[in-house]
């Protein structure tokens, strides 16, 4: 009788797509797949910028733009524009899925060669990231 597990084929690339609140590291987990294993890099704010918000001045409020898309039902849009710049074959890293529909499209379009990671660390460490952005940890955490 053998012991040994069956053995499940592994895809041959993956999408790897990382969410995370603000401030947790998704960016750099992104950069290291990027830089030390040469994973194709997305960033779905990227995408939105270049779609919805061209000049410097909308940029600035970048964030508030998602909101609008997510809450207007133009996410679909947003990921279809994603996928897209995703490199048939390669490995992939998606910087900032932020609605279940980016999940949802990611996990549809890739299947088994999809896979999501969920990035978290403390308040006080995120706060410690952006404090140039909040200038008080209670004003971070409202």
């Amino acid at each position: 009788m053998s012991t040994q597990q069956p053995q499940h084929p592994q895809p041959e690339w993956l999408v790897i797509g990382i969410t995370g609140r603000i401030g947790s590291g998704k960016t750099s987990a992104a950069r290291y797949f990027e830089q030390v294993h040469g994973f194709q890099y997305v960033r779905y704010s990227h995408v939105l910028a270049e779609w919805l918000a061209p000049d410097p001045d909308s940029k600035a409020r970048l964030q508030q733009i998602g909101w609008e898309v997510m809450s207007g039902g133009m996410q679909g849009e947003l990921n279809r524009r994603l996928i897209t710049r995703l490199s048939p074959g390669r490995d992939c890293v998606v910087d900032g899925l932020r609605h279940p529909v980016d999940f949802e499209s990611l996990q549809e379009a890739y299947q088994s060669q999809f896979c999501l990671l969920y990035v978290d660390c403390s308040a006080q460490k995120r706060w410690e990231r952006l404090a140039v952005k909040h200038s008080t940890f209670d004003r971070f955490q409202a």
